[in-house]
């Protein structure tokens, strides 16, 4: 059989974020070497997982989240993210805190977003240039274009589970569209459902996650203004108790 002088070929469009798929005609290597054969192709059939990985649908292993704050809902998620392998990269204002919470595990890194003016490049190189997996926000509307700077290109989310900050922002709606760019989403979580929970518990008992971590103080019932004085100052890291 002959050579053909040229082929067809469907190819994904050059860039760091092809959006398209184009048909282009490309030369046959004139000589074949020593371990390559020639095939004629007669038909082809699409890859679902190309198409979905093209279009920012197909799932890819996490590698990490940024995690706002150091109270209950990050350092649970700090110490779900240690266990599942996922680096996590947490915020606080005190450089004490961070310094304490980075002994739970090896891959834990923290930002002083206090001192670090530039979050943004401070994430990007904790992450060798690629952005996070997830941001778990949990101050609200206002951090959320900020938020989406610290995702990696294609398939990020920002999980969206409070407003510590108020439900206000300052940014105009046109900012979301960084989301569109990187083709990423911010999904609203609230409490899980009952398979949620069940779900949960048998991830942290088969990893073995201890949860002592993530308790700051335990305060008696008569102490509850006490407990509240210290939750209002800021200077928990994790989850402030109350016993009745």
């Amino acid at each position: 059989m002959s050579l053909p002088e040229t082929y067809r070929a469907f190819r994904r469009t050059t860039g760091e974020l092809p959006r398209t798929i184009e048909l282009s005609t490309e030369e046959v290597l004139r000589e074949l070497g020593p371990n390559e054969v020639l095939i004629k192709i007669h038909a082809v059939s699409l890859n679902f997982r190309d198409v979905a990985m093209l279009n920012g649908r197909y799932p890819v292993e996490a590698r990490s989240a940024l995690l706002q704050g150091t109270g209950g809902v990050s350092m649970f998620a700090l110490l779900i993210c240690v266990a599942a392998g996922i680096q996590p990269i947490i915020t606080s204002s005190s450089d004490e805190k961070l310094a304490a919470i980075k002994k739970l595990g090896s891959q834990v890194r923290g930002i002083n977003y206090k001192v670090t003016l530039d979050q943004e490049s401070e994430v990007k190189r904790l992450t060798d240039g690629l952005g996070v997996d997830f941001v778990v926000n949990n101050t609200g509307p206002a951090s959320i274009p900020q938020d989406i700077s610290f995702l990696r290109q294609r398939g990020g989310t920002v999980s969206l589970v409070g407003f510590l900050d108020g439900t206000g922002g300052d940014w105009q709606p046109a900012a979301i569209m960084a989301l569109m760019g990187k083709s990423a989403q911010i999904k609203g979580i609230a409490t899980g459902s009952k398979e949620d929970y069940l779900s949960l518990n048998k991830f942290l008992q088969e990893n073995k996650v201890s949860l002592d971590p993530l308790v700051d103080r335990v305060f008696s019932f008569e102490d509850s203004p006490a407990a509240f004085d210290y939750l209002y100052s800021g200077k928990h890291v994790g989850k402030v108790i109350i016993k009745i």
